[in-house]
């Protein structure tokens, strides 16, 4: 992605899905740093395999990770179903294959690691956020509790003095 935008915003029109549907078959994607030329649907020489799907059959394919999904590849036509609600992957076990490669090659070249299945999104942000909070704040954390400290001990002896007869 050679250009640096700051905002480009992707509006691809999927096919309409029958005369009956009322509302417009209209599917925004919000990209960020990219030119509209970069996409592979569009001749660009970047790997875009989702971006490249949806513009070429108005299919999606997805893949939720534990805890929030059950890791399994999942094959929506965003063309007629939207909300993503009736998965085709063994409706169209061949277009399934076909974007599993494709992923598989685009997570090659750009080096995608996949998760573990042990991995656990929120404790790994907890653990990250308090090592770096130690490792960034602790001279400032624990030169204030030493500060703290001196503090409260000055407060206690001077109240004890002024109590003092």
């Amino acid at each position: 992605m050679r250009r640096a935008i700051a905002g480009l915003t992707a509006v691809l029109l999927a096919p309409a899905a029958s005369a009956s549907v009322a509302r417009p078959n209209v599917l925004l994607v919000v990209i960020d740093d990219v030119g509209f030329t970069d996409l592979g649907a569009y001749g660009g020489d970047a790997a875009t395999p989702v971006l490249d799907a949806l513009a070429k059959r108005g299919t999606k394919l997805v893949k939720m990770p534990r805890p929030y999904g059950d890791a399994q590849w999942r094959l929506y036509d965003i063309s007629v179903d939207p909300g993503e609600t009736h998965d085709l992957s063994t409706e169209r076990p061949e277009l399934a294959a076909e974007l599993r490669e494709a992923y598989a090659a685009f997570a090659m070249q750009v080096g995608v690691v996949e998760m573990s299945p042990e991995y656990e999104p929120v404790r790994q942000a907890w653990k990250y956020n308090l090592q770096t909070m130690l490792e960034k704040r602790a001279p400032t954390f624990f030169a204030g509790a030493a500060v703290l400290i001196v503090v409260v001990i000055a407060a206690r002896t001077w109240r004890r003095q002024r109590a003092a007869p």
